[in-house]
């Protein structure tokens, strides 16, 4: 969709997008993956937005998530345009790679009550990037309650200088800050 611009959904949508999965090794496209999309109003009924939905969108800059949403699922917004990422206070969860590759994103605010970042899942054929893995951060807020940062979550971050953890935090997984910019960690 190289002309669409701007994207109004309507209240009442639950899950934006496919699970991604067709069969065997083959996916579904995002919702609007690589479409020329700037703006979206997503409803305040949205708890799910589902893998690859804006995969690619490197106009969208900016996008205000619903307080209901609960997931944001794999390569939701990878190598989009989005410039900064405020968590709203109802998500849970947060797939691989949903952020990564991002550019422009700079500042990252995760929300009070998410306790995992990323999943443990290590994949055989290394299709998956962490989280934020190759964005640009250059700050992150971790909240409080988390407990577990994943595989590759901020990986090869290189502008990200410094990081407080949490308190409860129990895990780092597998290359967490591997090749990122970080100088020091607090607690």
């Amino acid at each position: 969709c190289t002309e669409l611009r701007h994207v109004e959904l309507n209240e009442g949508l639950e899950v934006l997008g496919t699970n991604g999965r067709l069969s065997g090794d083959l996916y579904y496209c995002g919702a609007f993956e690589n479409s020329a999309v700037e703006e979206v109003r997503l409803p305040s009924t949205l708890r799910k937005i589902e893998y690859s939905a804006f995969q690619g969108c490197e106009k969208l800059k900016r996008i205000r998530l619903p307080d209901a949403l609960e997931t944001i699922e794999r390569n939701a917004f990878r190598a989009s345009g989005l410039e900064e990422f405020v968590a709203p206070p109802s998500l849970r969860t947060i797939g691989q790679s949903a952020f990564s590759e991002c550019k422009s994103l700079k500042r990252v605010v995760l929300n009070e009550g998410l306790e995992t970042l990323g999943t443990d899942e290590y994949p055989e054929n290394g299709a998956y990037y962490g989280v934020f893995e190759d964005s640009a951060v250059e700050e992150v807020v971790l909240p409080q309650t988390l407990r577990r940062i994943e595989y590759s979550a901020f990986q090869n971050c290189k502008s990200l200088g410094r990081v407080t953890l949490p308190e409860a935090l129990c895990k780092i997984g597998d290359r967490g800050f591997q090749g990122s910019g970080v100088q020091e960690v607090a607690i």
